[in-house]
């Protein structure tokens, strides 16, 4: 899919604003219309696990700390971290329970649950002492899009969603619900797309369904 810039997407929110009558709507501010682009990309960047954004990093626990030795690059935020993988494990590490003693120690060395450590680093394995390399899955952390920088998402989305709240704040409310109605048309799709892609039920597969979805003859 070749995705748009910031310009090219603001150009067609511009556009967009054209199409209608009044002189509110011809008053625009490219730096507003960037910010609505933005927030765009913002709601759909997190309310999904979309492949473009995936990063997959390998990193070593250094033996002491339960943590990894380098910080990962990509992902920075704990939130955004879907899997962690053990080496030569297909099974992604559990969340460390809220209810489990972690100052019992285990001495086999094997990281066995993963816990968030507010930190550079992230997260932190138990117990502290185990070691081996980590395969970390997540999605790649984007800052504030440039003018010049490209958009990886669908350019149809954006442009619908930036308008809408446009709109909404313009005080246009019918032509923000033609806009709701296009972009939410539009996006179901994609989300349904994404849901929709094979995946392997084997428990042996490394590739681990993270949602139930229904289906029918």
């Amino acid at each position: 899919m070749a995705y748009k810039t910031m310009q090219e997407l603001v150009t067609r929110v511009e556009r967009a604003l054209y199409q209608v009558a009044g002189s509110q709507v011809q008053l625009y501010s490219q730096e507003v219309i960037m910010q609505f682009v933005q927030d765009a990309f913002d709601h759909v960047y997190a309310d999904q696990w979309w492949p473009q954004f995936r990063s997959r990093e390998t990193r070593t626990l250094n033996g002491t700390t339960g943590e990894i030795s380098t910080a990962l690059t990509h992902i920075t935020r704990y939130e955004d971290i879907q899997y962690i993988f053990k080496e030569n494990s297909r099974r992604p590490l559990p969340e460390m329970p809220s209810g489990y003693n972690s100052t019992i120690p285990i001495g086999d060395g094997t990281p066995r649950f993963i816990e968030a450590s507010g930190g550079a680093k992230l997260f932190r394995v138990y117990p502290a002492t185990a070691t081996g390399t980590l395969l970390i899955v997540g999605r790649k952390r984007f800052n504030d899009f440039l003018l010049t920088d490209e958009v990886p998402f669908d350019s149809t989305v954006l442009t619908h969603f930036a308008a809408w709240q446009y709109f909404t704040d313009d005080d246009n409310l019918a032509s923000a619900e033609k806009h709701r109605i296009l972009y939410e048309s539009k996006y179901d799709k994609l989300k349904k797309d994404n849901l929709h892609a094979p995946i392997l039920l084997d428990t042996e597969s490394a590739d681990i369904p993270d949602r139930w979805s229904e289906w029918s003859r």
